[in-house]
């Protein structure tokens, strides 16, 4: 009787020991899969702010291209309060051969002298920056 119980204790130690390592397996793999996705999440959002870049540049180089304008200023949604090109998910500055930027709206500022554009897409809290050569024929 007196073996009995001690296997019954023996059992019941055992027992513990393998769900308490069972319980903390799962709460490791509950931790890891929660991290998994907030990176993903994190990663769908610096895309979505990439993707807003890059239509940053591309909505310039078409005005550049397509526009028939021979000024800065003259370029679609320039700003005159901040001489940057504007929309909701994007912000573009115009830089001249030097890499200088220089404000959109200034006076008589020819646009061959345009040589890159800098575009800042934001999205949800994220930013991604891309920078694009312009070069006319």
């Amino acid at each position: 009787m007196k073996n009995n119980k001690k296997l019954k204790a023996s059992v019941l130690i055992v027992s513990m020991l393998i769900l308490a390592v069972i319980l903390i397996a799962a709460l490791n793999l509950s931790l890891i899969a929660i991290r998994e996705e907030k990176a993903s999440v994190g990663a769908s959002q610096s895309n979505q702010a990439f993707q807003a870049a890059s239509t940053g540049v591309e909505v310039v180089m078409e005005d550049i291209i397509h526009g028939g304008h021979t000024l800065a200023k003259d370029l679609n949604n320039c700003k005159s309060s901040s001489g940057l090109i504007e929309s909701g998910a994007y912000t573009v500055q115009l830089k001249d051969i030097m890499g200088v930027s220089f404000k959109c709206h200034v006076g008589s500022i020819d646009i061959h002298s345009i040589a890159k554009i800098k575009s800042v897409g934001t999205a949800m809290g994220q930013s991604r920056a891309i920078e694009a050569s312009v070069s006319f024929p």
